[in-house]
């Protein structure tokens, strides 16, 4: 990519007015040092997110309890000794906690993946779904002197029902597959290697592909249902660290947003699916001030409850607008671009604290965010953790409160449709007041689409026996693609 695709900048980028956006900080707790990964679901089947957190200075991993509100009283321990502190630093890079269930007994089980000084390991963690963990169950360790690995995510990589492990690190692909009962075979390696990812169906085909930066290259594998996906390069650059998808423009499928260095600078961009594999070449959204890939991280998600798809980011330095040149060093910014609808997004909002003083003196090394509903009020905060390298100023894990959410558009509650049961085992029905064009979508707590499906009936059952416990979110829009009614929606064992 060079200069001449920068008109593309100027053109995505039209003001959007959004306003009254408050953010409260909460702290929860604090460890000399910590991990670079925190996971967010519920993890004692209480319908609210509670939280995984690994802490170098304790050499343990275990979870904090939600009260419901936002509140975090009781850290329970799930295991210690792990050997977190003889990998040290490497930890910030190399920690990965993801959920799953292996056992299939409905529950939401740990794999954690870390690098204990000259090992890197995978284990996993049976729950019996009030928060209780049996001890770990050893899926690989093997010796490395690759002392960074890159990615983990949980995955049912053949379509068998089961929950798989991918994993990647020096220059591999590695597909771990359970056979159901919690026991993983090493079937193949890949010659790639995954820098950031996500387990999405870009094509509305009802098969889940898989979008990947491998930190130069944005590639699309696609599912064909046969052993061999088809690849698809998007785009290429010196550095392209991170990547997601969702739908900006409404169109019904899934564009792209990425960091992206073009020229000795950095942007965050967006590709526009037009269908049939093809992509619009980036449209610009912000430029980042500094150049500190490893450090960028994006989600796509509703903000401001107007129904389309915002771009939260988070970076070491800042962002500018596109036409402001770098100005020199500026601390570490979590902050979101308000979309319109049509895929043109307004300047940033850094997102305010309580006490910023503060927060700007402590916000030297960012780590991680997640953006999940933590106070039950149906709209999205953020947890977040950073670091200090310097021990005896430690590691802070606090989450955000989203307090207002208005904007130019209104969202609608139409009480005439109604959506039962909630919470919900199998399947959902939708009934709405007359047969119309309708689509309904479900999003996870992270505002990853998994479900669409289009009706023009009166009553409509979505299958969910896919889906596993725990909050989503469903929007149903109109034939315009107007949204007529959203809220959110809990998966709970019989």
């Amino acid at each position: 990519m060079t200069m001449k695709n920068l008109l593309l900048f100027v053109l995505g980028c039209l003001p959007v007015l959004v306003f009254g956006q408050i953010w409260e900080r909460h702290s929860i707790s604090a460890c000399n040092q910590a991990s670079m990964n925190i996971h967010v679901t519920d993890i004692d089947g209480d319908n609210d997110m509670d939280i995984f957190f690994s802490c170098i200075e304790s050499d343990d991993i275990s979870w904090y309890e939600n009260d419901g509100n936002g509140n975090f009283p009781t850290k329970y321990i799930i295991d210690t000794n792990l050997g977190f502190q003889d990998g040290r630093y490497y930890l910030y890079k190399n920690n990965a906690i993801r959920t799953g269930d292996f056992n299939q007994d409905g529950n939401i089980d740990l794999v954690l993946s870390f690098f204990d000084g000259d090992k890197i390991n995978i284990q996993w963690y049976a729950s019996d779904g009030n928060g209780n963990f049996n001890e770990a169950q050893l899926v690989m360790s093997e010796f490395s002197d690759q002392l960074y690995f890159t990615y983990m995510n949980v995955h049912d990589m053949n379509n068998d029902g089961f929950d798989d492990i991918l994993f990647s690190y020096t220059q591999r692909i590695i597909w771990l597959e359970n056979d159901g009962n919690g026991n993983f075979e090493r079937i193949n390696e890949d010659d790639q290697y995954v820098f950031d990812g996500q387990f999405i169906d870009m094509d509305n085909n009802d098969l889940t592909d898989f979008l990947i930066t491998d930190r130069e290259k944005i590639q699309l594998y696609i599912n064909t249902e046969n052993s061999t996906p088809q690849i698809i390069q998007i785009d290429s650059a010196s550095s392209i660290p991170t990547v997601h998808a969702a739908d900006f423009n409404n169109d019904g499928l899934q564009d792209i947003v990425a960091v992206v260095n073009i020229d000795y600078s950095d942007y965050i961009v967006w590709y526009q699916n037009k269908g049939n594999y093809e992509f619009s070449a980036p449209i610009g959204v912000g430029a980042v001030v500094g150049a500190y890939g490893p450090y960028y991280q994006l989600y796509s998600q509703d903000v401001n409850k107007d129904g389309n798809m915002d771009i939260i980011y988070a970076t070491k330095n800042g962002t500018n607008p596109l036409d402001t040149p770098y100005t020199g060093y500026i601390d570490n910014e979590i902050g979101w671009y308000a979309n319109n609808g049509n895929g043109e997004f307004s300047a940033p909002h850094t997102i305010d604290f309580t006490d910023r003083s503060i927060e700007n003196y402590e916000l030297k090394e960012f780590a991680y965010f997640y953006p999940s509903d933590i106070d039950g009020d149906s709209d999205l905060d953020i947890f977040y953790f950073y670091n200090h390298f310097t021990p005896s100023r430690g590691t802070k894990l606090v989450w955000l409160e989203n307090q207002i959410t208005t904007s130019t558009k209104q969202v609608v509650t139409n009480e005439a449709i109604n959506i039962y049961p909630n919470p919900f085992q199998e399947s959902l029905t939708f009934q709405f007041e007359q047969a119309s064009p309708n689509q309904i979508q479900i999003f996870d707590a992270r505002g990853r689409l998994l479900m669409q499906e289009n009706t023009q009936e009166k009553t409509h059952q979505l299958s969910t026996k896919d889906l596993v416990n725990g909050f989503y979110f469903y929007q149903i829009k109109d034939a315009e693609g107007m949204l007529v009614a959203s809220g959110k929606l809990i998966k709970s064992q019989a």
